[in-house]
């Protein structure tokens, strides 16, 4: 699969302290928890702008359909209910009723095949900003006569911006760590 990127960055530019920074954190849960929720973007406190994610699938039950689960963003107090709560996992990158390989600029899914999904939403065009926390989550719900929690192979590198310092965050994984099992 192709992939090209472009980086453009400043140096020894002056901007004020609680200038907004670029954070990138990736994450692998292989499989995941059984009715826990998948961690995106672990709780931030302070102010911050949630850019998107590419987040990538395998799944491991492949007669039944991975991708019910909602994505919840808790922010600025949230503690039960979300203040978004999507409905499905596909709905979350636009793509309804199923999962197509369709790239978009802003949305999409660039891989779809042999368990393998590759789906990514930026939110560019609809900003997601919070003043004093924010913890955003998906759930591991499958569809095979009828919904029903599931563990399968999920990963992300989530994008956002907050001013530094910051809380820290894990360490990110060595290339074995982040690719172990990958083909089984």
């Amino acid at each position: 699969m192709p992939l090209f990127y472009q980086i453009d960055y400043t140096i020894k530019d002056k901007h004020p302290r609680e200038v907004g920074r670029l954070h990138v954190l990736f994450r692998r849960e292989n499989p995941t928890t059984e009715k826990e929720d998948f961690v995106l973007l672990p709780r931030r406190t302070g102010r911050g702008r949630y850019i998107g994610a590419l987040i990538g699938i395998r799944n491991l039950h492949p007669d039944q359909w991975w991708g019910e689960g909602e994505i919840k963003i808790y922010m600025d107090g949230d503690t039960e209910f979300p203040t978004i709560c999507g409905t499905g996992s596909e709905d979350y990158v636009c793509l309804s009723y199923g999962m197509q390989q369709t790239p978009y600029l802003y949305n999409g899914c660039n891989l779809n095949e042999n368990n393998f999904v590759s789906m990514y939403r930026w939110h560019l065009p609809d900003p997601i900003w919070w003043q004093k926390e924010c913890r955003i989550t998906i759930q591991q719900i499958a569809w095979k006569n009828g919904l029903a929690e599931t563990q399968d192979d999920w990963s992300t590198a989530t994008f956002w911006y907050e001013p530094v310092p910051s809380e820290p965050l894990p360490q990110m994984p060595d290339v074995t760590t982040r690719t172990a099992d990958i083909w089984q």
